[in-house]
Protein backbone atom coordinates (compact mmCIF):
# COMPACT_ATOMS: atom_id res chain seq x y z
CA UNK A 1 0.00 0.00 0.00
CA UNK A 2 2.86 2.27 0.87
CA UNK A 3 4.15 1.93 -2.56
CA UNK A 4 0.53 3.42 -4.33
CA UNK A 5 1.29 7.13 -4.74
CA UNK A 6 -0.58 9.94 -3.16
CA UNK A 7 -1.25 11.44 -6.62
CA UNK A 8 -3.69 8.41 -7.48
CA UNK A 9 -5.32 8.71 -4.22
CA UNK A 10 -5.85 12.88 -4.71
CA UNK A 11 -7.46 12.21 -7.94
CA UNK A 12 -9.41 9.91 -7.16
CA UNK A 13 -10.75 11.81 -4.22
CA UNK A 14 -11.35 14.52 -6.17
CA UNK A 15 -13.28 12.97 -9.34
CA UNK A 16 -14.87 10.39 -7.50
CA UNK A 17 -16.11 12.65 -4.95
CA UNK A 18 -17.20 11.82 -1.43
CA UNK A 19 -19.72 8.89 -1.15
CA UNK A 20 -22.37 10.34 0.70
CA UNK A 21 -22.47 13.76 -1.96
CA UNK A 22 -21.82 11.10 -4.59
CA UNK A 23 -25.36 11.65 -5.80
CA UNK A 24 -25.16 15.57 -5.70
CA UNK A 25 -22.54 15.97 -8.69
CA UNK A 26 -22.03 13.16 -11.27
CA UNK A 27 -19.42 13.61 -14.16
CA UNK A 28 -20.14 12.65 -17.75
CA UNK A 29 -17.10 11.44 -20.29
CA UNK A 30 -16.14 13.93 -22.69
CA UNK A 31 -17.03 13.99 -25.91
CA UNK A 32 -14.43 15.24 -29.04
CA UNK A 33 -15.62 16.83 -31.83
CA UNK A 34 -17.93 13.43 -32.90
CA UNK A 35 -21.03 13.22 -34.90
CA UNK A 36 -24.24 13.82 -32.62
CA UNK A 37 -22.55 15.13 -29.14
CA UNK A 38 -23.79 18.22 -27.00
CA UNK A 39 -20.04 20.25 -27.30
CA UNK A 40 -17.07 20.31 -29.09
CA UNK A 41 -13.51 20.58 -28.34
CA UNK A 42 -11.00 21.87 -30.64
CA UNK A 43 -7.35 21.02 -29.58
CA UNK A 44 -3.76 22.91 -31.12
CA UNK A 45 -1.88 20.33 -33.08
CA UNK A 46 0.79 19.77 -30.39
CA UNK A 47 -2.18 18.25 -28.88
CA UNK A 48 -3.56 14.50 -28.34
CA UNK A 49 -6.60 12.90 -26.55
CA UNK A 50 -5.53 9.60 -24.11
CA UNK A 51 -7.69 7.95 -21.99
CA UNK A 52 -6.21 8.87 -18.50
CA UNK A 53 -6.23 7.21 -14.99
CA UNK A 54 -10.13 6.89 -14.57
CA UNK A 55 -10.52 5.64 -18.36
CA UNK A 56 -12.32 9.26 -19.64
CA UNK A 57 -10.80 11.12 -22.64
CA UNK A 58 -9.12 14.01 -21.61
CA UNK A 59 -5.69 15.70 -23.51
CA UNK A 60 -2.03 16.01 -22.93
CA UNK A 61 0.65 17.60 -25.35
CA UNK A 62 1.67 15.03 -28.35
CA UNK A 63 5.31 14.67 -26.72
CA UNK A 64 3.98 13.28 -23.18
CA UNK A 65 3.43 9.93 -22.30
CA UNK A 66 1.70 7.80 -19.77
CA UNK A 67 -1.31 8.11 -17.41
CA UNK A 68 0.61 11.10 -15.25
CA UNK A 69 1.80 13.58 -18.12
CA UNK A 70 2.93 17.15 -16.89
CA UNK A 71 0.04 19.15 -18.69
CA UNK A 72 -3.30 17.79 -18.84
CA UNK A 73 -6.80 19.31 -19.95
CA UNK A 74 -10.07 17.80 -18.64
CA UNK A 75 -13.43 18.81 -20.23
CA UNK A 76 -16.49 17.78 -18.23
CA UNK A 77 -20.27 17.98 -18.16
CA UNK A 78 -21.38 17.97 -14.74
CA UNK A 79 -24.67 16.66 -13.66
CA UNK A 80 -26.08 18.56 -10.54
CA UNK A 81 -28.95 17.90 -8.11
CA UNK A 82 -30.63 20.60 -8.89
CA UNK A 83 -32.60 20.56 -5.33
CA UNK A 84 -28.92 20.87 -3.75
CA UNK A 85 -27.32 22.97 -6.16
CA UNK A 86 -28.39 26.91 -7.11
CA UNK A 87 -25.59 28.20 -8.56
CA UNK A 88 -22.24 27.83 -9.95
CA UNK A 89 -20.51 29.57 -7.03
CA UNK A 90 -22.25 25.71 -5.40
CA UNK A 91 -20.45 23.52 -7.50
CA UNK A 92 -17.45 26.03 -7.65
CA UNK A 93 -17.15 25.75 -3.45
CA UNK A 94 -17.35 21.78 -3.72
CA UNK A 95 -15.25 21.21 -6.86
CA UNK A 96 -12.35 22.98 -5.45
CA UNK A 97 -12.25 22.28 -1.62
CA UNK A 98 -10.65 18.96 -1.57
CA UNK A 99 -7.40 19.69 0.24
CA UNK A 100 -6.93 16.65 2.41
CA UNK A 101 -3.95 14.70 0.78
CA UNK A 102 -1.98 17.58 0.02
CA UNK A 103 0.69 20.47 1.47
CA UNK A 104 0.54 24.20 0.75
CA UNK A 105 -2.82 24.46 -0.65
CA UNK A 106 -3.83 28.32 -2.36
CA UNK A 107 -6.76 28.68 -4.18
CA UNK A 108 -7.74 32.30 -6.24
CA UNK A 109 -11.29 32.59 -7.51
CA UNK A 110 -12.25 34.94 -10.29
CA UNK A 111 -15.77 35.99 -11.19
CA UNK A 112 -15.65 37.31 -15.47
CA UNK A 113 -18.18 37.38 -17.98
CA UNK A 114 -17.50 35.07 -20.77
CA UNK A 115 -19.43 34.49 -23.62
CA UNK A 116 -21.27 31.65 -21.50
CA UNK A 117 -22.02 34.44 -19.22
CA UNK A 118 -20.71 34.28 -15.69
CA UNK A 119 -17.61 32.19 -15.53
CA UNK A 120 -15.56 31.36 -12.45
CA UNK A 121 -11.97 30.85 -12.62
CA UNK A 122 -10.23 29.13 -10.00
CA UNK A 123 -6.32 28.62 -9.76
CA UNK A 124 -5.13 26.02 -7.38
CA UNK A 125 -1.68 25.41 -6.23
CA UNK A 126 -0.56 22.21 -4.18
CA UNK A 127 2.05 20.02 -3.11
CA UNK A 128 2.01 16.77 -3.19
CA UNK A 129 4.24 13.89 -2.84
CA UNK A 130 6.52 16.58 -2.98
CA UNK A 131 5.53 17.26 -6.58
CA UNK A 132 3.86 21.39 -6.92
CA UNK A 133 0.88 21.12 -9.09
CA UNK A 134 -1.09 24.43 -10.57
CA UNK A 135 -5.07 23.78 -12.07
CA UNK A 136 -6.68 26.12 -13.76
CA UNK A 137 -9.80 25.33 -14.14
CA UNK A 138 -13.36 27.41 -15.62
CA UNK A 139 -16.52 26.40 -14.70
CA UNK A 140 -19.54 27.91 -16.78
CA UNK A 141 -23.27 27.22 -17.33
CA UNK A 142 -24.98 27.27 -20.76
CA UNK A 143 -28.08 25.50 -21.98
CA UNK A 144 -29.00 25.01 -18.76
CA UNK A 145 -26.20 22.58 -17.83
CA UNK A 146 -22.66 23.27 -15.50
CA UNK A 147 -19.79 22.64 -17.33
CA UNK A 148 -15.69 23.01 -16.19
CA UNK A 149 -12.70 22.79 -18.20
CA UNK A 150 -9.31 22.58 -16.40
CA UNK A 151 -5.40 22.68 -17.08
CA UNK A 152 -3.58 20.75 -14.71
CA UNK A 153 0.60 21.23 -15.15
CA UNK A 154 3.60 21.83 -13.24
CA UNK A 155 4.83 25.25 -12.40
CA UNK A 156 7.48 24.66 -15.02
CA UNK A 157 5.62 24.23 -17.67
CA UNK A 158 2.26 25.94 -16.55
CA UNK A 159 3.01 29.35 -18.95
CA UNK A 160 4.04 27.37 -21.91
CA UNK A 161 0.75 25.37 -22.34
CA UNK A 162 -1.40 28.39 -20.41
CA UNK A 163 -2.25 29.63 -24.70
CA UNK A 164 -3.35 26.00 -25.56
CA UNK A 165 -5.84 25.92 -22.69
CA UNK A 166 -6.96 29.12 -23.30
CA UNK A 167 -7.26 28.03 -26.99
CA UNK A 168 -9.52 24.74 -26.31
CA UNK A 169 -12.04 27.09 -24.13
CA UNK A 170 -12.22 30.04 -27.04
CA UNK A 171 -12.81 27.41 -29.35
CA UNK A 172 -15.11 24.93 -27.07
CA UNK A 173 -18.43 25.01 -29.24
CA UNK A 174 -22.24 23.25 -28.56
CA UNK A 175 -24.39 21.99 -30.95
CA UNK A 176 -24.29 18.92 -33.14
CA UNK A 177 -20.92 18.95 -35.51
CA UNK A 178 -21.06 16.36 -38.43
CA UNK A 179 -17.44 16.71 -38.84
CA UNK A 180 -14.20 17.53 -37.56
CA UNK A 181 -12.04 19.62 -39.07
CA UNK A 182 -8.11 19.75 -38.06
CA UNK A 183 -5.67 23.46 -38.34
Amino acid sequence: MKKIPYFILLFLFISCGIQKEKNQFKESPIHYATVNTDYNLELPNNWKSYKDLHNQTSYKPKDQKGLYPDNQITFRKIEVDKSKIKSIEDIVNYKSNNKIYVKNYRKNVTTVTSRFGKTIITDVSFILNNKTSIVRSTYFKTNDNYYSISFYSNPYSFNKYIKDFKYVFNNLTFGKKTTTSSK
